[in-house]
Formats: C-alpha cells, sequence, structure tokens
C-alpha cells in the first residue's frame, strides 16, 4: 500500500507532539532538568535522582517509552519488511526476475540491521551513563565518559539518511534534486546580491 502525503504529515506531527510532551514534563514536576556533567549543555539532570522515586520513575519510563519502545518498533518494521520481501521472493514464478528479488531482499535485510544497530549503539551508551548516574555519584564518571554517550546519541539523527544514501537509488535521486535546488537559489541570490552591489556604481557614474 502507498503511504500517503496526509499519511506521512501525520506521523511527523505525531513524533514532534511526542517529544514534545517529554520535553515538557521536566518543566512541569515529574524529572528535573540540569547542566550535564562536562558542563557546555543542558539535559536531564540524572544526579537530582538520588532517592526519589518520583525521578526514578520519570527516568524509568523515559527509558522504556523513549528508548526501548523506539527501538523494538524499528527492529519488528525492519524484520517486517524484510519477512514480506523473503516471501515475496519465494512466490516468483518468472526466473529471470529471482536475481533482483534476492538482491533486493539481502540489501533491505542489510538495511534493517545497520539502522537497527546505529539505533541501539548510539543510545545504549547513553542510557548506560544515565542509569550509572542515578545510581552513584556523577563525579565517578570521568568528563570524557560523559561526553562520548552524549555525542553518540546526539548522532543517531545522522545515521538514516547516510544508510538510506548508501543502499536506495531513489533517495538518492532525490537529494541530487535537493542539491541542484539549493545549487539554484544559490547562484540566483548571488546574481541578485551581485546586480544591488553594481547599481550603485551605475547611478554614482
Amino acid at each position: 500500500n502507498k503511504i500517503t502525503k496526509n499519511t506521512v504529515c501525520i506521523l511527523i506531527a505525531f513524533i514532534w507532539l511526542y517529544s514534545l510532551l517529554w520535553a515538557i514534563l521536566p518543566l512541569v514536576g515529574w524529572g528535573y532538568y540540569g547542566p550535564e556533567p562536562f558542563g557546555i549543555s543542558c539535559t536531564i539532570a540524572w544526579s537530582k535522582f538520588h532517592n526519589s522515586s518520583n525521578g526514578f520513575s520519570f527516568i524509568l519510563s523515559m527509558f522504556l517509552l523513549c528508548t526501548v519502545l523506539p527501538a523494538l518498533t524499528i527492529v519488528a518494521c525492519y524484520l517486517g519488511i524484510a519477512w514480506k520481501v523473503h516471501k515475496a521472493y519465494q512466490e516468483i514464478q518468472n526466473i529471470d526476475r529471482i536475481p533482483n528479488a534476492a538482491k533486493l531482499e539481502r540489501k533491505l535485510t542489510l538495511m534493517a540491521v545497520l539502522i537497527s544497530v546505529a539505533f541501539l549503539s548510539s543510545w545504549t551508551p547513553y542510557a548506560a551513563a544515565s542509569f550509572w548516574s542515578i545510581f552513584n555519584s556523577s563525579a565517578s564518571l570521568q568528563p570524557v565518559v560523559t561526553l562520548l554517550p552524549c555525542l553518540f546519541a546526539k548522532s543517531s539523527t545522522a545515521y538514516n539518511p547516510l544508510i538510506y544514501y548508501v543502499f536506495s537509488r531513489t533517495f538518492r535521486g532525490e537529494v541530487r534534486k535537493l542539491q541542484r535546488c539549493c545549487a539554484w537559489r544559490g547562484h540566483s541570490f548571488s546574481s541578485d546580491a551581485s546586480a544591488g552591489n553594481a547599481a550603485p556604481g551605475v547611478w554614482s557614474g
């Protein structure tokens, strides 16, 4: 079934609203905000959750609903896609189409594995460091130990586009269209700027 534009817009709006909900909860008293251990950004104040049932319930809920649930959803969806392609490959009667179907099956399976591993590897260190800060003093962790999990977590948004760019010809085509569009706009803007800078010279002459 083809996904419509309205469906995509609804899903994106739901993701933003879901993220906004978890961002607002510490502001209304469930959870705390504070500086990260290395002091250059703000995050959930993990160290304030010692002996706090309210804070621990927030962290546990956030871990289950914002890390475990998305991870299971990603793994289940991509395994489902790979299984559908595998079943379709088995039902193909035309011998000429089998090599292409087998290649697509391998590509989708590899994409599923890479996307799932990228999500888990980027967020698992952050979750581990966060739970350590709850049950132990934050001073027991070196700054680099707290910095690296944050960098891994914040780089997670870059993995999916890279994976799709490598494996999807359609995605590469759309990226090239976007590049051409941006280049055309940049050229148009520079031309307008040059014309605007040249105009005073013409008038003054």
